[in-house]
């Protein structure tokens, strides 16, 4: 099981960021935290790509692909007390999905990166991913390490048991309708600090409202 007893600071950084957003116009920024030279779609994409690699070059099932992916944000938390991506994760029906996860498989095909083939599944059709020769992902050692403890830990469970599990295990599922964002530090953050991020952001909007008012 994931220790989720690590601080919240990043997260609480990123969602005073969001506020701030909000607030005062899209270039406003809560913290002069570093950005990631590559944008959070195409670092999503990175991801993706270092999923199917570190699986053996090939991938079979899109919705195992998502959970790979969803995991692997969990297990990079858990190690590195940061976010791998900042590109949403989203509820799905059958759990944590990628947003726009078939826009951005699809843009990676049309780089050739990777090849998409369907094959049969008792009545049922899958995709199978594979890398392309040469296409090679961008990733830190730890983004390597984090994504080898999702698929060590995914194993050869099937989506519908990923699925199931997702449901039974992830508060953020709980908090949000279908298609749209996941908060995920509730999955990654103990209930302890939960509520200090509840407490902090309730002090950060109460600060902006005396300035406002």
């Amino acid at each position: 099981m994931i220790c989720a007893e690590r601080s919240s600071g990043v997260f609480l950084l990123d969602i005073l960021r969001r506020i701030a957003k909000l607030t005062f116009g899209p270039d406003a920024e809560a913290s002069p935290v570093p950005e990631t030279p590559l944008s959070p779609r195409e670092k999503a994409k990175q991801i993706i790509l270092g999923i199917i690699e570190v699986g053996g070059g090939t991938w079979y099932g899109t919705t195992r692909l998502y959970k790979a992916f969803y995991l692997s944000h969990l297990f990079y938390w858990d190690e590195n007390e940061g976010v791998l991506t900042s590109h949403p994760i989203v509820r799905m029906e059958n759990g944590p999905g990628i947003d726009e996860g078939k826009a951005l498989l699809d843009e990676l095909r049309v780089e050739d990166k990777i090849g998409v083939v369907p094959r049969a599944k008792g009545p049922y059709q899958e995709f199978v991913y594979s890398l392309t020769k040469g296409a090679k992902p961008n990733l830190t050692k730890a983004e390597r390490e984090s994504i080898k403890k999702a698929i060590a830990w995914a194993g050869s469970r099937s989506a519908a048991r990923l699925s199931r599990w997702a449901h039974n295990f992830s508060r953020s599922l709980e908090e949000v309708p279908l298609g749209h964002e996941i908060p995920l530090y509730l999955d990654v953050l103990d209930q302890a600090s939960i509520e200090d991020i509840d407490t902090r952001l309730k002090k950060a909007g109460d600060l902006v409202g005396k300035v406002f008012s």
